[in-house]
């Protein structure tokens, strides 16, 4: 995540450097977003650390019993036809 920011971060100062006309404005823009995406996730987001799970999704659990989510049915165990299933064999090199 930390390198996807900084290549955004680099690709967006030309773009804002063309709107405000120096790099130090530029570069402030961008850091105040970067401050004001920190002050939304602590806002908006809640503290989940050491919360129960029934808890923090309680349509998931009802009645303190869980209950299989369903969705997309599950992946078959099977191996596709071109995996060779037969152990490897090693021998000797011999002069």
């Amino acid at each position: 995540m930390n390198t996807l920011g900084g290549v955004l971060g680099l690709l967006a100062e030309p773009l804002v450097y063309s709107v405000v006309g120096t790099t130090w404005r530029a570069v402030s823009l961008i850091y105040m977003v970067a401050l004001g995406a920190v002050a939304v996730v602590l806002v908006l987001f809640p503290e989940t650390a050491g919360a129960e799970l029934d808890e923090l999704s309680p349509e998931r659990y009802e009645g303190g019993t869980r209950r299989r989510i369903t969705g997309a049915p599950a992946k078959s165990q099977a191996k596709p036809a071109s995996v060779c299933t037969r152990e490897p064999t090693y021998q000797m090199a011999t002069k």
